[in-house]
């Protein structure tokens, strides 16, 4: 299976504690959404963005391996894109 734009079921709400992420982040959102391969237990979602002098950074969730991972890229003012910070939550 490849993977597919989606809202996230109530069931992997509370299997992936969708719920506690989005607090942690303050994401109020009534139906989280997120790109999904559900054969390889595999998501990325959008977190949010920076504000003010951080606009230009955006913030991804990725779950790979058991292993949930925050990703910021900070866009630069020529198009291009590179990675802020990588680590494992």
């Amino acid at each position: 299976m490849a993977f597919v734009n989606e809202y996230i079921s109530e069931e992997n709400i509370k299997k992936y504690d969708i719920e506690a992420l989005d607090k942690k982040y303050n994401k109020g959102f009534n139906k989280p959404d997120w790109t999904v391969d559900h054969e390889r237990d595999m998501y990325l979602r959008y977190i949010n963005s920076g504000r003010e002098e951080f606009s230009d950074e955006y913030t991804f969730c990725f779950y790979w391996q058991a292993q949930l991972f925050e990703m910021t890229f900070k866009v630069n003012g020529g198009g291009g894109t590179k990675w802020r910070t990588v680590e494992a939550l």
